[in-house]
């Protein structure tokens, strides 16, 4: 299936559970992006905003953008931001003490950036912040107790990365203990759970090239530590990923080992201690993005 960049964000209306193992989503279209279409971009939410930064439009390095939306959940309209400093696309981003962070990312399929830039609500504008200690793409952030840590990703020789740092934007990267699985990791996904991360999907490096990660880990920042933890059903390259009422969320992406798209949802339930297919997306997607969302009125007025 050829893939084509969408303008539509979707919602997840009810999760249906059917006889023995059967499961399905009823998916409805919320609203659609303001031109141009986007992939590889990221999501976040700040004070009932949805921010839509960067991605590209489509596969030439021209086509990588630096424009930023977001969304007012309250007035259900997209306002047009100052464009980021720098074009990124295969980043990550994340909010914090306020502000909107965009981390590293590739910049032209040539050069990769190690340069981090926040946005301020109340200057409305595009700042640098400390960058990191080496130019990444295809890594994974998450905030874990007012923390930001980074893992994973490729850098400028395509070489997968273990490392897991502690950042902080004015004093940069401290190095952690690095993931165990594998011998590195990119285009995954990093999630809060508790006081833990939870590092799934993406691909790994092997003899020849890059197949599928399916095994996941769960890393303790009060230890410093990495541990086991319940491998994926299926493979998730370059998935969107939330966390909603303590359970974690892992959809679409695709396959390095079939270079196929996927529709799956998996979700991973504490009490459970495992995965389950939620079902399936209205289409395969992948280079996507995911975000949890406080907004049952604007849904219900969609």
């Amino acid at each position: 299936m050829k893939r084509v960049p969408s303008q539509t964000l979707w919602f997840a209306q009810q999760f249906h559970r059917g006889p023995g193992l059967r499961r399905s989503i009823e998916w409805k279209p919320f609203a659609k992006f303001p031109e141009p279409a986007r992939f590889r971009h990221c999501v976040c939410l700040l004070n009932n905003k949805l921010y839509v930064l960067g991605g590209r439009k489509y596969y030439g390095a021209l086509d990588i953008l630096k424009s930023a939306v977001r969304f007012d959940l309250t007035q259900c309209k997209w306002e047009q931001l100052p464009d980021m400093l720098h074009q990124r696309d295969y980043f990550s981003a994340l909010c914090l003490d306020g502000k909107v962070f965009a981390l590293g990312g590739n910049h032209n399929d040539h050069q990769y950036h190690d340069a981090v830039e926040y946005y301020s609500p109340e200057e409305n504008t595009w700042r640098l912040a400390h960058p990191l200690d080496t130019a990444v793409c295809g890594h994974a952030a998450a905030v874990l107790d007012g923390q930001i840590y980074i893992s994973g990703g490729s850098d400028s020789h395509h070489h997968c990365l273990s490392s897991m740092w502690r950042y902080h934007p004015s004093r940069g990267c401290f190095p952690r203990s690095p993931m165990t699985v594998g011998a590195g990791r990119a285009g995954h996904t990093m999630l809060a759970l508790g006081r833990r991360l939870v590092v799934a999907g993406g691909l790994q490096p092997l003899w020849i090239g890059f197949g599928d990660q399916l095994l996941c880990e769960l890393y303790d920042p009060t230890q410093d530590s990495w541990s086991s933890f319940p491998t994926l059903p299926r493979a998730h390259l370059s998935p969107g990923g939330t966390v909603l009422d303590g359970k974690l969320y892992v959809v679409g992406g695709s396959s390095a080992n079939t270079a196929r798209d996927t529709k799956w949802v998996h979700c991973y339930n504490p009490k459970e201690q495992c995965w389950e297919n939620l079902g399936a997306m209205p289409y395969p997607y992948t280079d996507l993005a995911a975000c949890s969302l406080p907004c049952p009125d604007v849904v219900n007025h969609q």
